[in-house]
């Protein structure tokens, strides 16, 4: 506090958590990425991303709500190195008691992913919405017209476990209501045009 004249002045951060009646909301894409393990969210205004600002999200949110809107990934191509975890989605995990729910995922144009494995000894789940899943995706869609390629480089033994999926590339959770329409073609992975 600063002191002046015997009047005092003080500073108070005050933090609000969100819930479900009243939930965080999400404008961009940047938004996403900073979103909180354990808080609520809610898109309210469709997103674009630019396949070469393409980042994966890893926290864990205990409800996304898509609210209609679409989020758009934007024609092009990318290569990266996968980390230790081996997951590429635009969700990394929805974890247990955790919602994914009324996500238009929307990809426009090809779509070339070329993601390298080679130095992990695990395989690989990769998707376009959920890398894996141990919650609940409800009312979810992911739609494209044309072509999603995945090439995916890595070792004989890590193939064999690899797997591509357009909505949930692992699921131990629940899925309901949701739909996938896209042209997709893996080399290296195992393809499931829903769940892998």
């Amino acid at each position: 506090n600063n002191e002046n004249n015997g009047e005092a002045t003080f500073t108070v951060n005050t933090f609000i958590a969100s819930t479900e009646q009243v939930p965080n909301p999400i404008y961009t894409y940047e938004d996403m990425l900073n979103m909180k393990d354990g808080e609520y969210y809610r898109q309210v205004s469709d997103i674009e991303i630019k396949v070469s600002d393409f980042k994966m999200i890893t926290s864990l949110p205990k409800v996304f709500d898509g609210n209609g809107y679409n989020i758009t990934i934007l024609a092009g191509a990318l290569s990266i190195d996968l980390d230790e975890s081996s997951d590429f989605a635009l969700f990394k995990t929805v974890n247990v008691d955790c919602v994914i729910k009324n996500v238009s995922l929307v990809i426009s144009g090809n779509l070339n992913l070329s993601l390298n494995n080679s130095l992990n000894t695990n395989g690989a789940n990769i998707a376009l919405l959920v890398a894996e899943n141990q919650g609940i995706i409800t009312n979810c869609s992911v739609i494209s017209t044309s072509m999603v390629m995945v090439d995916v480089l890595s070792t004989i033994s890590v193939m064999e476990n690899s797997y591509f999926a357009g909505l949930c590339a692992n699921n131990s959770g629940y899925i309901t209501n949701c739909r996938v329409e896209c042209n997709l073609t893996a080399n290296g992975a195992s393809l499931g045009g829903f769940v892998a």
